[in-house]
């Protein structure tokens, strides 16, 4: 898995995904709709947006992996069983306080897609300065089930749905959303929260960490993990779960599940940790 350098500047971003546009063959890039202006009513500098979107599909031969790099969006990626490409999904907006000025600006921000060697790399190019304008794209990625992802995110909710592989998730503001996944996970959130639904593997790893926020973790039948669990201001709620050696404060426990050969790990700086037993 290649590392993934964060350098994200912008405004957070809380437009809705994209969804239901029409694909183009295999290695073309397709602009789909035009451009589209909308008037908004906010009496601030960012008065209208204007968006364009993209599609692109990615034979799946060859490549086990995406790394996406993201910058103020949301992100969603899916698994899917038995599919021989990647789809990718993107809308592109830049708000600003005229027509003319969106409208300018909106070809300075771009999805990158590269197929490469064992993955499919898709990153967010916008300007360094942003100058009051407002830049967010959004993505729609879908990848076969057994691949792991690495998303690496600026602001926006990030989920990530029926994936075997490995996740790796770095997000600066805004929830991030792990459902019916079956690898390791690591998420390193700054601020808000995490849920996670994960039927741990064996020897797996899942490491959670959300700087103001919260946990919320629910783990499997058949987990076999030392755990530890901590809040440095809030609350821990942990139940249903059946622990050996199991130590618990107001803010910390610890204690072994099954064997203890995998490893659960959660931490919050400020708010809360709730785990349940599946």
């Amino acid at each position: 898995m290649r590392s993934i350098v964060r350098s994200i500047r912008g405004r957070p971003g809380i437009a809705a995904l994209a969804a239901g546009l029409a694909l183009s063959t295999a290695g073309c890039v397709i602009d789909i709709g035009g451009i589209d202006l909308n008037e908004d009513v906010r009496p601030d500098a960012q008065k209208v947006e204007a968006t364009a979107d993209l599609a692109r599909l990615v034979p799946v031969q060859g490549r086990s992996g995406l790394a996406l790099v993201g910058g103020n969006g949301n992100v969603l990626v899916r698994g899917e069983e038995g599919i021989g490409e990647v789809t990718i999904r993107a809308v592109r907006r830049v708000r600003s306080h005229s027509r003319e000025d969106a409208l300018e600006h909106l070809p300075l921000l771009r999805v990158l897609v590269t197929p490469r060697t064992g993955d499919v790399e898709v990153r967010t190019r916008q300007p360094d300065e942003t100058y009051g304008r407002g830049y967010q794209v959004d993505y729609d990625i879908t990848v076969p089930a057994s691949w792991w992802a690495w998303v690496v995110n600026g602001n926006g909710t990030v989920i990530v749905r029926d994936l075997r592989g490995e996740v790796h998730v770095e997000n600066g503001s805004g929830d991030v959303a792990l459902t019916r996944h079956g690898g390791d996970v690591r998420v390193a959130l700054g601020n808000g929260e995490i849920h996670a639904d994960v039927a741990l593997p064996a020897r797996g790893t899942l490491v959670l960490t959300s700087g103001n926020g919260g946990i919320g973790l629910t783990l499997r039948p058949g987990a076999s993990a030392a755990f530890g669990a901590r809040v440095g201001n809030g609350t821990l709620d942990i139940a249903g779960l059946s622990f050996a050696q199991w130590v618990a404060t107001p803010r910390t426990a610890t204690g072994v599940l099954g064997t203890g050969d995998g490893l659960v790990d959660l931490s919050v700086g400020n708010g809360w940790i709730r785990v349940r037993g599946g």
